[in-house]
């Protein structure tokens, strides 16, 4: 059965063809990456780069390297494809979940409880205080 209609995924995408000046040691940087990365030239990494990134629109846009990426996976047990997977995962690692519900934490918050861990680890520590605070709270103590 043929049709008529064309498949909108394999329509031409319209390019533009963009022309810029950079300083020589961001050049240099750059043809460095695409000599480590055996890509073809300077304008295809850079094409590569805006293609992965250039839709992100923000003011204060964070890039890790791959050795800052790999320790805060380390520390977070996972990988990440994408800020919002970093900040889900941050988040998580940031709360306390009793009977399925969230309260989140701060970092300052933690460090507060972790010098009063004298002596216990900070997990123990947490559980144990939670549940006197709520059991204090629901009358129970």
């Amino acid at each position: 059965m043929s049709t008529d209609v064309k498949d909108p995924k394999f329509a031409a995408v319209p390019e533009v063809l963009v022309e810029i000046t950079l300083p020589k040691s961001t050049y240099d940087a750059l043809k460095s990456q695409a000599e480590r990365a055996n890509v073809l030239s300077v304008g295809t990494l850079i094409r590569q780069k805006m293609l992965s990134n250039g839709a992100v629109d923000s003011t204060k846009p964070l890039v890790l390297s791959d050795t800052a990426r790999q320790h805060v996976e380390k520390l977070l047990g996972r990988n990440f494809a994408t800020g919002d997977e970093l900040a889900s995962a941050l988040q998580r690692a940031l709360s306390l979940f009793v009977d399925g519900v969230e309260v989140p934490m701060t970092p300052y918050l933690l460090e507060r409880l972790r010098s009063r861990a004298i002596g216990m680890d900070l997990d123990k520590f947490i559980a144990m205080t939670v549940k006197r605070l709520l059991e204090e709270f629901a009358g129970i103590r």
